[in-house]
């Protein structure tokens, strides 16, 4: 799969590592930062960067935001993520959040699975990220009766290859 992480920090970094390690899944990063994806680049855990008009050219796109940022950029771009792609997130607010976005998303051919990994440190940032965080974790996936079955295997199946 082509996979783009959307927020470099901890987690977002973390998820780079781990899938440019542990899988052959082709791993690209989203930041605000242009320092931040030049440190990925440079460390070989994303293949490059991606911007907004990217969204329609990978298979996943998992976003790594505080829970409002995240929302609002999964609504906000809705439309533009590749149909029948999936859309993941890492945040720890689900219910809501998790039943709109389900529906939004199906309602725009894409497939939303919500997730939260249950790992982390005391620090944050891209320069604290570790492809072995998540080893030995626990990981949840916020399905519903309107998840595509599909794609949440395809989700489990990742975080599994990362370690969770």
């Amino acid at each position: 799969m082509k996979i783009l992480v959307v927020g470099l920090g901890l987690i977002g970094g973390s998820y780079c590592k781990a899938i440019s390690v542990y899988t052959d899944n082709e791993v690209y990063g989203m930041d605000t930062d242009r320092l931040v994806l030049e440190k990925a680049i440079e460390c070989g855990c994303i293949k490059g960067s991606a911007d907004i008009s990217d969204l329609d050219s990978f298979d996943m796109t998992i976003v790594c935001l505080h829970p409002l940022p995240a929302e609002r950029f999964m609504k906000e771009n809705i439309g533009r993520f590749k149909k029948g792609s999936i859309l993941s997130d890492v945040c720890g607010i689900k219910g809501r959040m998790s039943n709109e976005l389900t529906k939004l998303a199906k309602d725009n051919g894409v497939n939303y699975i919500g997730t939260h990994p249950m790992a982390g440190k005391e620090h944050f940032g891209f320069d604290f990220s570790d492809g072995t965080l998540f080893i030995g974790a626990n990981f949840i996936a916020a399905a519903n009766d309107d998840t595509d079955k599909q794609s949440l295997l395809t989700v489990e199946k990742l975080a599994k290859k990362n370690g969770l």
